[in-house]
């Protein structure tokens, strides 16, 4: 890749260019803007635009990372996207196969009107969304992070999702891939600066948050530096987790579990099953008394 001109030996020291055109296409502007109201009550106060060219390292938990993230972040990244969703054959093969039919076991009748009908709907989105196609050969990678590079040196931001266990849901940032970081190398040849790496994390108290950029330093050679950046970026992650009360709240609830399951106050199953329908018989009062006049007990 050919260095930018504008500093000591042909490197720009400042970065890559700075983009002021809309990334995103008239479709994914158009969805974001529909799907915000419906998300009215999400707190996006703790989401910032990093200074662009960044890459955004979303943490995925099934889904709920990058949808929110492309809906609400105040920014335009082009998000990784698995090849196969830019492609309407291979996206129909891969929901019905895999998704549908695989994971969630359903019949083919359903899996495959559901398939049918994601395939005609997702590549155009993805697409609109200036998606960055993600391969899992070596060619094809390569590929893969020279487009993202360039793409960088532009001054366009990507976003990406590095969870290893992606169908997740646990709050807590486990193991990730760490092969995007290679970005670093590319765009530091290309600019002489180094690329800022931002966490955002996206909790069920329905709060979008991003952390401070986590970058390689000077002085030190790429691969001595990567697995200390990698943790630091899971470090912020689950920082922002735990700023949104995600990990307190996880604990509790594993907490009251193991109250229930272990607790051995209960003389029989018969007391815990006493206590169970106590508690569902008050909500069912409660309720009763909210809407007079419904459910009714019927008389034999």
């Amino acid at each position: 890749m050919p260095a930018a001109r504008g500093g000591p030996g042909g490197r720009r020291q400042g970065g890559g260019a700075v983009n002021k055109k809309k990334i995103y296409g008239p479709l994914a502007r158009f969805l974001r803007a529909g799907v915000r109201p419906f998300l009215h009550r999400w707190d996006t106060s703790g989401a910032q635009k990093a200074q662009p060219p960044a890459v955004y390292v979303v943490h995925h938990r099934n889904m709920s990372g990058p949808v929110h993230t492309l809906a609400l972040l105040p920014d335009e990244p082009r998000p990784w996207v698995l090849h196969v969703f830019l492609d309407r054959h291979e996206c129909f093969a891969q929901y019905y196969g895999y998704t549908f039919r695989k994971r969630f076991g359903w019949p083919a009748p359903a899996a495959w009107a559901a398939a049918g009908v994601l395939s005609l709907a997702v590549p155009a989105v993805v697409r609109s969304f200036g998606a960055i196609p993600v391969y899992r050969s070596l060619k094809e990678t390569r590929d893969m992070m020279e487009q993202s590079a360039q793409a960088l040196l532009r001054g366009e931001s990507i976003m990406l999702c590095p969870d290893v266990a992606y169908d997740s849901a646990a709050p807590a940032t486990g193991e990730i891939y760490k092969g995007f970081l290679q970005l670093e190398k590319l765009y530091h040849a290309g600019t002489g600066a180094h690329l800022r790496f931002v966490p955002v994390y996206c909790g069920k108290t329905k709060r979008i948050v991003t952390g401070e950029p986590v970058c390689f330093s000077d002085g030190a050679p790429f691969r001595t530096q990567r697995e200390e950046v990698a943790g630091r970026i899971v470090d912020g992650l689950n920082a922002l987790a735990a700023a949104c009360g995600e990990l307190e709240r996880e604990a509790a609830e594993k907490g009251a579990l193991e109250v229930i399951l272990n607790n051995d106050s209960w003389e029989t199953d018969e007391d815990y099953l006493k206590l169970v329908l106590a508690d569902y018989t008050e909500q069912v009062l409660e309720y009763q008394s909210e809407h007079p006049g419904l459910l009714v007990p019927k008389n034999d």
